[in-house]
C-alpha cells in the first residue's frame, strides 16, 4: 500500500495532522453527551424478612414491613416484634421513582 506524502496547506500545517485534529474535535460533543447522561442506577431489592425464635422456624418473633420509598429510591422498613438470628428473607419488590414496585 502506497503511503501518501504529506503536503503543506495554505496555513503551513500538515493536511494529515489537520484531519486528525478535526476527527478528534468531532468526537468531543459525543463524549460530552455520554458523560452528561451518567450510568444507569441499579435498583435495590427490598426483602420481606420474618424472624423466628429458633432454627425450627415454628414461632415467629418479628418481621420487617416495607413502608415506603423516599425520593432517592431508598426503601424504608419498620420492624414489628424483634430480630433474631433465625430468619427467612424473600424479595418483596424495589423502589422506582419514589414509588414501591412489588414483585
Amino acid at each position: 500500500m502506497a503511503r501518501r506524502q504529506k503536503s503543506y496547506t495554505h496555513c503551513g500545517m500538515w493536511e494529515d495532522d489537520m484531519r486528525k485534529w478535526l476527527n478528534l474535535l468531532a468526537t468531543v460533543p459525543v463524549v460530552a453527551a455520554l458523560m452528561s447522561v451518567g450510568p444507569a442506577k441499579a435498583q435495590t431489592l427490598v426483602y420481606s424478612t420474618q424472624y423466628y425464635s429458633d432454627a425450627s422456624h415454628t414461632t415467629m418473633v418479628g418481621f420487617l414491613v416495607w413502608t415506603h420509598c423516599d425520593e432517592n429510591d431508598n426503601p424504608a422498613v419498620h420492624l414489628i416484634g424483634r430480630t433474631s438470628p433465625y430468619q427467612v428473607s424473600e424479595p418483596a419488590g424495589y423502589c422506582q421513582n419514589g414509588a414501591m414496585v412489588p414483585l
